[in-house]
């Protein structure tokens, strides 16, 4: 009985730790966990059979000296590499919201500086000199009713009575935009709205043209920027699931985003 104690005490550790070694090589190749998963689970399972041979006096003492010094650093290594693989996802996840909630920030605020623009002029620009030209210096119509309203009448049968009337005003985009954009979107000015943020200069893609519906062209614009521009500082297989951001498009007249 003494003797049994003493054999399970001497090859428990070393046979819990190859049989775990062992699971994580099978859970890895049947799991389909990354490379340094299945490193690790390698180095555990020789560790243990290693261990297992010391026991039973297979190998000396020296030569799993030597073999430790040249799987512990290696099994450091991995086991390091193998934390970073499960932690960078995280960290990307974290960094990719932020990033993007500031580019669909500027997206929405070219959007609506492109509206501003097609309500003044009929069509779209290409140019983000142009609109930046009208966002700062130009100004468009809007009608306001001059009078109150009674709550008994609605607007249009006020001014039929007469009761109010309408006057075109012309309003500058600057002010009506900047408002909106600090509001809605939490932009304090769209100067520079070209550029996309967290870049060193990189651009926004804007385009305009027109498509053709019932025999009547209409025009259409589409502003983007690839995942490429906006995380350069990543590897692509971070990003490489996720859509590249838009609003508008130039194949349908719609101003809507794409996320």
């Amino acid at each position: 009985m003494d003797q049994l104690r003493l054999y399970f005490r001497k090859f428990s550790f070393p046979a819990l730790l190859t049989a775990f070694g062992l699971g994580l090589v099978i859970a890895a190749l049947a799991g389909g966990q990354n490379s340094l998963f299945l490193y690790g689970g390698v180095l555990i399972f020789l560790i243990g059979v290693f261990s297992i041979l010391l026991v039973q006096e297979v190998i000396t003492g020296s030569v799993l000296n030597v073999v430790f010094y040249v799987l512990l650093p290696f099994a450091l290594v991995t086991a390091y590499l193998n934390y970073r693989s499960i932690q960078e996802p995280l960290e990307f996840e974290v960094i990719k919201d932020k990033r993007y909630e500031k580019v669909k920030q500027k997206l929405l605020a070219i959007k609506e500086a492109q509206i501003a623009y097609k309500n003044v002029y009929g069509m779209y620009t290409n140019s983000f000199d142009t609109l930046n030209m009208f966002f700062k210096n130009d100004s468009f119509p809007v009608v306001k009713a001059i009078g109150n309203v009674p709550d008994t009448l609605t607007e249009l049968e006020a001014l039929e009575l007469g009761i109010i009337s309408r006057d075109t005003i012309m309003v500058s985009v600057y002010d009506s935009l900047s408002s909106k954009f600090k509001r809605d979107l939490n932009l304090a000015t769209l100067d520079s709205m070209e550029y996309v943020p967290f870049t060193k200069g990189e651009k926004f893609t804007l385009e305009s043209g027109e498509v053709e519906r019932g025999k009547v062209k209409v025009p259409v614009f589409q502003a983007s920027v690839n995942n490429d521009v906006i995380f350069p500082d990543w590897d692509k297989h971070f990003y490489q699931d996720e859509k590249n951001l838009q609003v508008g498009s130039l194949s349908d007249p719609i101003t809507n985003a794409n996320w």
